[in-house]
């Protein structure tokens, strides 16, 4: 068997296993330490987190930035007059973090897919 025969069935066999295997949230994208009751939704092609915090939108999405400096992980973020937004990704996986007043509390939702 050559090499290259053998590449492609370690590839397909990856591809195989993983591709029936639910999505989940990086490790270096943890949920804000002070968040209540998230809701999880995930399949083999998105997971999606929400979850509301009585932290402030500012110390949320500071406490998500330097997170992702610690872990290396390119981002962008910005402020749309509705929330801030925070945009994460590597080779593997691609996240938004939304994050919003509402009411006395601060709304988050983090939304993942495969790839960049």
């Amino acid at each position: 068997m050559s090499m290259r025969t053998l590449l492609s069935i370690l590839v397909a066999a990856g591809l195989a296993c993983c591709a029936s295997q639910p999505l989940a949230v990086p490790d270096w994208l943890n949920e804000f330490s002070h968040g209540t009751s998230p809701q999880v939704t995930s399949s083999t092609t998105s997971v999606s987190v929400a979850y509301t915090t009585p932290a402030s939108v500012g110390e949320v999405g500071t406490g998500y930035q330097v997170q992702l400096r610690k872990a290396g992980v390119a981002f962008q973020s910005g402020s749309d007059g509705i929330g801030t937004s925070i945009r994460a990704r590597t080779e593997e996986i691609s996240c938004v973090v939304r994050i919003m007043e509402q009411d006395s509390n601060t709304r988050v939702s983090i939304n993942c897919v495969p790839g960049p």
